[in-house]
């Protein structure tokens, strides 16, 4: 078996930025970073506009026009995780990264990367946000833009 040092956990901050959009999708954007580096006006700006012009389909599946984004300062770098709603409760993801020194240079990633522990907690809040909401009859999938993470530490 191979060792490896596993990084300590320390909270990070989460705080919703703001709707964005890509195409005709209305996402909720969010915003985290560790306590002692937080995100630029122009790594905000610069993911944005990456969103904006980004196609977010999923081939043989219906698309919901509703997502959710993370832009994270982490300490490797800065991610941009791009998720949206399919048909079947199904979560659609894309995901970028950018140098610290090369914050307005977004590469998107292969898989097998995911989401790290920080991030899943956003990603949890918006998967009960969906079923509370866009999945409920008694609801509507317009009350899921209204359904924020808190802003805190996670």
């Amino acid at each position: 078996m191979v060792s490896v040092a596993l990084e300590l956990w320390h909270p990070r901050k989460v705080r919703p930025l703001s709707l964005w959009r890509a195409g005709e999708r209305v996402l909720k954007a969010y915003g985290m970073h560790g306590s002692d580096v937080v995100l630029s006006a122009a790594s905000i700006e610069t993911a944005q506009a990456l969103v904006a012009q980004t196609s977010l389909n999923a081939e043989g599946r219906a698309n919901t026009p509703y997502g959710f984004a993370i832009l994270h300062q982490g300490d490797e770098a800065i991610w941009l995780l791009l998720h949206w709603w399919l048909d079947g409760g199904i979560c659609a993801q894309r995901l970028w990264r950018a140098a610290h020194a090369q914050v307005l240079s977004f590469v998107e990633q292969d898989r097998p990367l995911m989401a790290c522990v920080w991030e899943l907690a956003v990603i949890d809040h918006e998967r009960r946000a969906w079923t509370r909401t866009a999945m409920d009859p008694d609801s509507s999938p317009e009350a899921y833009l209204r359904d924020w993470m808190a802003e805190g530490f996670c």
